[in-house]
């Protein structure tokens, strides 16, 4: 998920399907040339996870349950602010 920053510039990065619910951020810097300065920023990283109910599939495939949590991701383009909870 961490690669996805390689090939696009992007606030948040959003996968799903993997088993793991996880969110994370990281800091990159920026240059403002308007202002002759490097702004730090901070992106997120969003696995939502999966959500593949406690019923007959994970118990054929001996796997383990899956959390059944969804990340919610606050977007507010006015302050340029970004919330992310699980």
């Amino acid at each position: 998920m961490h690669r996805l920053a390689d090939i696009v510039l992007a606030d948040v990065y959003m996968i799903s399907h993997t088993h793991t619910p996880m969110v994370f951020p990281d800091s990159y810097y920026v240059p403002d040339l308007r202002n002759n300065k490097v702004d730090e920023r901070t992106r997120y990283y969003v696995n939502t996870g999966s959500y593949q109910k406690r019923g007959r599939y994970p118990t054929v495939k001996g796997l383990r349950p899956t959390a059944l949590v969804r990340p919610i991701v606050l977007l507010n383009g006015a302050e340029r602010k970004i919330e992310v909870r699980v």
